[in-house]
């Protein structure tokens, strides 16, 4: 009697947690898809897609009771009464695991929402700031509404799970029989090991299990958010992120020589020297990393027809632009620290954590050349270690953030609106050049990030917010740049603008959403008499160093991963994500994944997700040469000590 109780208690609370991540999974789908889209479907990878998700909740679930069973167990085999405190310790040790499972899995939906991949432990280093952090949550109406979907969740599953304690452990009193005790819980143990193994086959479950089709949607639907976490937290655990081992370090080092055309006899050497035979008047310099601008939204329309971004169409035609141009990574820290710097993204390791002494990049030399160095940024500067970093490097006269604006222009937790930052930065610039001294400014807007603070003026223009909000930021750098053409420096003065990152814009056909990295580069001034140019070779952040010497005509040493993009032409580019590497063409992008150790070439351009690596091998290993050889090698730089 008292064991079918005990196995009854064990079964009920199996399925029921089971039951709540099945229906977890259900609303992960619904969030990401409309039911147009789901009608669409293929129905039998629809089916496998969560018959596979069975098998990864399955497993959490195990873990979960794992402690349980043996405790009971125990208990068992000495033969003791079940007390209310004892049964009481069970049931919160129950609930809390699994609330804080549900937790995760609500917070992951609206994550992978915004950005097409399941949440990590990267991202909870900004619990550090955590005002911040969930000034963004909460101030997020789809983030509210899955918090108060946790609240019932969990409220409904205590509930469910107090019943089933209730009607099988309080009071049980239980007999002491070893050999009977012995018997009844070995198989549960062996089902209890079989879950959290999660397969019948010679490995356990693990994230590549997952994929099991073309469609990367389907691929990422079985995925567990507790599971994703664990195995990633466990991979931390041994390090970052890294491509070391996975390719010869000498060959690596080869092949980047190669393709930087670089000289230098040591055979670790990246730096060459770069000289000028004219010199100009020290043009000021101000860069705008735009938050989150996509090259997707230049090809957006309104709703009237006309571009969603018409400001930024009209500058291009004005410009120097890069067409084919990509973010080093996917975080605000890693465009700072790319763009300023010319060094590429190590996938999860923080950009900003890096030493700072190592680096030179473009406040060093303009900093050599007599120029004063300026950061606007809307909100609190410790963010992401960025006054950290940035005051540390030594190279910066004043970072602009929250304590230097009124206290009543803050609209959020990221501080103050982008059309309030250029506004206030545009009277410092004026201040700036009373002594005709050049200055060397970067502006990181925010506005496009959320939770949106939509002015009223463009409430409900478009379909959605992410779209009034860029209308909002286009008419913004409209002003910034109309103003300043009305002060006295705007005549010597380069502009250049571009993403810190981009942003998972429409459907992705690729493991790896391109429109996260693929950003404008528009470099405009008044100086350019050949402008408009538009180039199509293919550029990166870690280009904008050694291209704006060029603008410039500073000599200077280029120890970087950068090439001047006037002078040199890349047929690919390469970039990251938290745990992929992306290497695009004009046609391919391939992509390798550190976690399961998977590669693929897929075709950006067309809808069609099909994996092509094996019908295209030459064209496969082309791509992951050169992506390996240069990741390889700026790890080696970066975290092996190199000499520059």
């Amino acid at each position: 009697m008292a064991n079918s109780k005990i196995f009854k208690f064990l079964w009920q609370t199996y399925f029921l947690s089971v039951f709540f991540m099945f229906c977890q999974r259900i609303i992960f789908l619904c969030a990401n898809k409309t039911l147009d889209e789901i009608s669409k479907l293929d129905k039998n990878l629809l089916f496998i897609a969560f018959r596979k998700g069975f098998l990864f909740d399955s497993l959490i679930v195990s873990y979960i009771l794992a402690i349980p069973v043996l405790i009971i167990t125990i208990a068992s085999f000495i033969g003791s009464k079940f007390t209310k405190k004892f049964v009481g310790f069970i049931k919160i040790y129950i609930a809390v695991l699994f609330c804080l499972a549900f937790s995760l899995g609500f917070i992951d939906i609206p994550y992978f929402k915004y950005n097409h991949e399941h949440i990590s432990p990267t991202d909870f280093q900004y619990l550090k700031y955590f005002k911040t952090t969930a000034g963004m949550i909460f101030g997020e109406k789809q983030y509210l509404f899955f918090l108060i979907l946790l609240f019932i969740t969990c409220g409904l599953y205590i509930f469910l799970l107090d019943k089933i304690i209730r009607k099988t452990l309080i009071n049980l009193f239980l007999p002491e029989n070893k050999l009977k005790t012995v018997l009844f819980f070995l198989p549960i143990f062996g089902l209890i090991f079989l879950g959290m193994r999660g397969s019948l086959e010679r490995y356990p479950l693990k994230l590549s299990n997952a994929s099991f089709c073309t469609d990367n949607f389907l691929n990422k639907i079985p995925i567990n958010a507790t599971f994703y976490l664990m195995k990633n937290l466990e991979m931390q655990s041994k390090g970052f992120n890294s491509l070391s081992g996975t390719y010869d370090l000498n060959e690596a080092y080869k092949n980047v020589r190669k393709i930087l055309n670089i000289s230098d006899k040591n055979p670790y050497s990246i730096s060459r020297n770069v000289t000028f035979d004219s010199i100009l008047t020290k043009p000021n310099v101000i860069l705008i990393l735009c938050e989150s601008l996509s090259s997707e939204y230049l090809k957006m329309k309104q709703k009237n027809g006309n571009p969603l971004m018409p400001f930024l169409h009209e500058l291009i035609d004005k410009s120097y632009y890069f067409e084919n141009f990509y973010s080093a990574g996917i975080h605000t820290n890693n465009g700072i620290f790319s763009s300023l710097y010319g060094f590429p993204v190590i996938f999860n390791r923080p950009s900003l954590q890096n030493k700072p002494d190592f680096y030179t990049g473009i406040p060093y030399y303009l900093k050599q050349n007599d120029y004063k160095n300026y950061f606007f940024i809307t909100g609190n500067s410790n963010y992401d270690n960025m006054k950290g970093f940035l005051y540390n490097h030594g190279h910066f006269d004043k970072i602009y953030d929250l304590d230097d604006y009124p206290r009543e222009k803050s609209v959020n937790n990221f501080g103050i609106q982008d059309d309030f930052l250029f506004e206030f930065g545009l009277k410092e610039l004026h201040k700036f050049n009373k002594n005709n001294q050049p200055f060397f400014a970067i502006f990181l807007t925010v506005s496009n990030h959320p939770p949106y603070i939509i002015p009223e003026k463009y409430k409900n223009r478009e379909s959605d917010d992410s779209k009034n909000i860029m209308l909002f930021s286009d008419d913004t750098l409209k002003n910034f740049i109309e103003n300043s053409r009305k002060q006295k420096w705007a005549s010597n003065t380069i502009f250049l603008i571009l993403g810190d990152h981009g942003k998972t814009v429409g459907e992705e056909n690729t493991p790896m959403p391109i429109n996260y990295n693929h950003i404008p580069l528009i470099i405009y001034s008044e100086m350019f008499k050949d402008a408009p140019r538009r180039f199509i070779n293919f550029g990166g952040q870690i280009d904008i160093f050694p291209t704006l010497m060029n603008l410039l005509k500073i000599n200077y040493t280029n120890n970087t991963f950068g090439v001047d993009l006037f002078q040199e032409k890349r047929s690919e580019m390469y970039f990251v994500n938290n745990n992929q590497l992306g290497v695009a063409n004009d046609s391919l992008i391939y992509i390798y994944n550190t976690e399961t150790k998977s590669d693929g070439l897929y075709r950006y351009k067309t809808k069609n997700s099909e994996n092509i690596s094996k019908k295209y091998p030459q064209e496969t290993q082309t791509l992951k040469n050169y992506g390996f050889s240069m990741t390889i090698v700026a790890e080696d730089q970066m975290l092996g000590n190199r000499k520059k």
